[in-house]
């Protein structure tokens, strides 16, 4: 396989991770693989976290080298600070509807693809993280169990960001950066989607209740 083709691959697994932002369930992604596992997943089962996540990272790689240096440090610093308030004082954690209105930000940010200054990406990249590490506060039933998500959490933020970021650094050609740009417009659409239905009547629907978990399940 050639290089070009590697990026073609690597792009689509990016378009995949947006394009399937309600495929997720209570509590864990798959059961029955544990604790560390199911919160390594978590940000990408909760369609507001994959959304920003997805959106956020692109944006990294489309601004440059320098953005993905300052935003991805931030990102994760201010995940595990978010995290980390949410597990010692459970402060009031960020409804759905604003992490969905600030994945379609992003993503209009990806689609328009105008430089932004570094202070704003280090600024959208705090937001983000401390959102959504306040939102994936694990369910304190053992101590164990906490630590294991909380490391499980941070590592798949990590993984997920560096692995979208960097590949979308890659994407050099002409044509791969439309892509990009198409991909920002599908998470607008998503988010916008998304948050309708949260939206509808006021209230969340019955199926978008079942599909977001609001913490993470630890188990013994």
């Amino acid at each position: 396989m050639d290089f070009v083709s590697g990026k073609v691959i690597r792009a689509g697994v990016c378009m995949a991770l947006v394009a399937c932002p309600g495929m997720a369930h209570a509590h864990s992604p798959i059961a029955g693989i544990g604790t560390f596992y199911a919160a390594m997943l978590h940000p990408l089962a909760v369609p507001g976290h994959a959304l920003v996540i997805v959106g956020l990272s692109l944006a990294f790689g489309q601004q440059g080298r320098s953005a993905a240096r300052l935003g991805l440090p931030v990102l994760l610093g201010a995940f595990a600070a978010g995290l980390g308030a949410a597990m010692v004082w459970a402060p009031f954690a960020p409804p759905q509807t604003a992490l969905l209105l600030l994945a379609a930000v992003i993503g209009a940010a990806v689609t328009v693809a105008a430089p932004l200054p570094l202070w704003l990406v280090g600024a959208a990249s705090t937001v983000s993280g401390l959102a959504m590490g306040l939102d994936s506060a694990p369910d304190p039933a053992n101590t164990t169990g906490t630590l294991l998500a909380a490391g499980g959490l941070s590592l798949g933020i990590a993984i997920i960001s560096m692995v979208i970021a960097g590949t979308s650094l890659t994407l050099d050609k002409a044509w791969m950066r439309i892509g990009l740009r198409i991909v920002g417009s599908w998470i607008v659409a998503a988010s916008v989607l998304v948050l309708a239905l949260l939206l509808h009547n006021g209230r969340p629907s019955t199926a978008l209740s079942i599909a977001i978990p609001t913490r993470l399940e630890t188990t013994t």
